[in-house]
């Protein structure tokens, strides 16, 4: 016996979902945007090293609950702009490495033995991924990193010998 359920109705698309995020029209993401000039300016102190893992930013947010609980004044060690982050805690360096092992992580599951059709869709959500991250922090957070993790741990498996 098959049972179907209807989908909810959903009049969004990626797009619309993409542009909610990087629209200025909420607290949270005027807040998001807020952060982006204090982490440029973050990135002059130790622009080619980097500040490091512990490295803060403080700015003014509008985001209710930081209004109530500090008037609006928000410092925080974990940031929305992905590879900005990295280059606040990394330095410039740190960015061409990171592109350096997804690239060569892309190599190693196109020389894979897997099907074509696997190896085409592991590759782009690499590169998904890391354009998502330029909005998010997904390639150092932990859902991004246990990805990368198995894509690895794929790569290794169906290696070619």
């Amino acid at each position: 016996v098959a049972c179907f359920f209807p989908l909810p109705y959903s009049s969004s698309s990626l797009l619309d979902a993409w542009q909610s995020r990087i629209s200025a029209s909420d607290d949270a993401s005027a807040s998001r945007w807020k952060l982006l000039p204090a982490m440029w300016e973050k990135v002059k102190e130790h622009p080619v090293l980097g500040s490091g893992f512990g490295a803060t930013v403080t700015y003014v947010s509008r985001d209710p609950r930081v209004v109530q609980t500090t008037g609006g004044v928000y410092t925080t060690y974990a940031f929305e702009w992905g590879w900005l982050e990295h280059w606040i805690k990394f330095g410039i360096l740190g960015i061409p490495l990171l592109l350096f092992v997804l690239v060569r992580l892309m190599q190693r599951i196109l020389r894979s033995t897997l099907p074509t059709e696997q190896k085409r869709v592991l590759v782009l959500s690499i590169v998904a991924l890391a354009a998502v991250h330029i909005s998010t922090p997904y390639l150092n957070h932990p859902l991004g990193l246990a990805w990368l993790i198995a894509l690895e741990g794929m790569a290794e498996r169906f290696q070619t010998r």
